[in-house]
């Protein structure tokens, strides 16, 4: 079992389906990093929300 559970809200579950498959592959690496590691800074691009707790972005680059 893994320590942390990873959520999709319904909209990005929806979008996911009209993604390139190269797009799909890094975002699955990506859920299956945050299953171990919930704020992995060094592998990916993270940043803190400011004014929000325990809130970040992690940004991936552009789609297209």
């Amino acid at each position: 079992m893994k320590p942390y559970e990873v959520l999709l809200h319904r909209r990005v579950e929806r979008k996911l389906y009209t993604l390139p498959k190269s797009l799909l592959r890094r975002i699955y690496q990506l859920i299956s990093e945050l299953e171990i590691n919930p704020v992995p800074w060094r592998k990916w691009d993270v940043m803190k929300i400011r004014g929000e707790e325990d809130v970040y972005r992690i940004r991936m680059g552009s789609i297209g």
